[in-house]
């Protein structure tokens, strides 16, 4: 059956039931990765989903910032104890979640940066 919402354009546009699951499941795992998000200083946080350092077993923390005018965000993690670090992940423009309005553009590149060092440790 699906569902009907209005783009930021005006046009309608009618989701079907998997793309509207499928959704729900990506903005589940947000919001859980969100909540996980701990000591956020609007440039840091520490997540309880970040693993060890696999060089030195220290802490890690997330770094993200946003670029100007709404072009996106920018985040990596680095390691409180020997400051090694990941590449930087970039999420471009803005990303809003249709059903909701919600921006998501920085929990998707928290969660991209965190994903990336869990890949590595």
């Amino acid at each position: 059956m699906g569902k009907t919402i209005e783009l930021p354009d005006g046009t309608p546009h009618t989701f079907t039931d998997e793309e509207l699951e499928r959704g729900e499941a990506m903005m589940a795992r947000l919001r859980e990765m969100e909540a996980a998000l701990l000591d956020d200083t609007g440039q840091t946080a520490h997540s309880e989903q970040l693993l060890p350092c696999p060089f030195c077993g220290g802490r890690a923390w997330v770094q993200y910032w946003p670029y100007p005018d709404d072009m996106g965000y920018e985040a990596r993690v680095v390691c409180g104890g020997c400051h090694v670090s990941t590449s930087r992940d970039y999420q471009s423009g803005r990303t809003t979640y249709l059903p909701t309005g919600e921006d998501i553009t920085r929990l998707l590149a928290i969660e991209a940066a965190i994903h990336t060092w869990n890949r590595r440790a």
